[in-house]
Order: structure tokens, then C-alpha cells, then sequence
């Protein structure tokens, strides 16, 4: 946001790519690396718990075997990490697909819905100034939805008109 702010249209998309090359393009793209490698992680421990009590029930459940059990958890995760990267780099615009998601469902289930729900929940004892703020967020939250997907249809309009193809 700060950077748009500052350069305006300059800025490219990913922004990494607006960064001048040295050390801080560098270290901006290993943060980011290791960033999304963590989270994925993270985000994929239940995925991979189930793949896990799927294939080894009896093992998941017993007290013993803990290096036995690390290890499998590790290949499923390994696993799971190359057939998302695999699908990540084999999908055409996989990144304005991601970037679309992101666009709805962050702005949805991190911002507005979750307020929206709170109101709805305790809508009898709240005060005015409670519902006010609440209702604010719920508008940002869903200018923020909108904003995000002008945002990608932007990019994804400039991409086609960047391929030439006659429609």
C-alpha cells in the first residue's frame, strides 16, 4: 500500500520486482521465501494430520514410535510441498488465481465477516457506538473486497491485452 502510495503506477506487480537489484532485493526475496515456505507449512498440518491418520491409523494413535512417526509426517509434508508447488508452476495464471482468492476470502474472513457475525450475535446488547464501529469495519472490509478485485482484474486485463490474442 505505502509503495503505490509513493510511486503510484511505477510500481510493478509483485512489488519485489519494483526493488532496485543488490542486497536489499535479495533479502527481501528470502524473507519472502521462507515467509510462504513456514505458512505453508502451517497451513497444511491438518491436510497432512489426515493424509497421516488416513494411511497409518494404528501408528497415529500410538504413544510410541516417535522418530518413526516424524519421519512419515515429514515425507507427507515434502510431498504435499512438491504437488502444490508442482500445480503452482504448471497452471496458467496460477497467480492471478491465488491473487483473486486472496482478494475475496482475506478481506472476508479476516475483516468484515467476522465483524458482520459479532453484530449479528450481539446486536441486543450493544451500544450505539459498538454497532457504529462495527458497521465501519464491515464497510472497509467489503470496500476492501472491491478493491482487491479491481486490483486483479486490472492485472488480469492487462496480461490478455499484453498477449495479442484477438477475442
Amino acid at each position: 500500500f505505502l509503495g503505490y502510495g509513493a510511486y503510484g503506477d511505477a510500481v510493478t506487480s509483485p512489488i519485489t520486482l519494483s526493488l532496485p537489484d543488490g542486497w536489499l532485493h535479495v533479502v527481501t526475496n528470502a524473507c519472502l521465501l521462507l515467509h510462504v515456505t513456514a505458512a505453508y507449512c502451517i497451513n497444511s498440518t491438518v491436510f497432512v494430520k489426515n493424509i497421516f491418520k488416513l494411511l497409518w491409523p494404528r501408528l497415529y494413535v500410538s504413544p510410541s514410535h516417535s522418530r518413526e512417526k516424524s519421519l512419515r509426517w515429514g515425507i507427507i509434508a515434502l510431498l504435499v510441498l512438491m504437488i502444490a508447488f508442482t500445480i503452482a508452476v504448471i497452471v496458467p495464471y496460477f497467480a492471478d488465481v491465488m491473487n483473486l482468492f486472496s482478494a475475496v476470502s482475506i478481506f472476508s474472513l479476516s475483516i468484515w465477516l467476522p465483524a458482520l457475525l459479532f453484530i449479528e450475535t450481539h446486536k441486543a446488547e450493544m451500544s450505539t457506538t459498538l454497532v457504529f464501529i462495527n458497521v465501519f469495519i464491515v464497510v472497509l472490509g467489503i470496500s476492501g473486497v472491491g478493491l482487491g478485485l479491481w486490483a486483479v482484474m486490472d492485472d488480469v486485463v492487462e496480461q490478455i491485452s499484453a498477449c495479442n490474442i484477438a477475442v
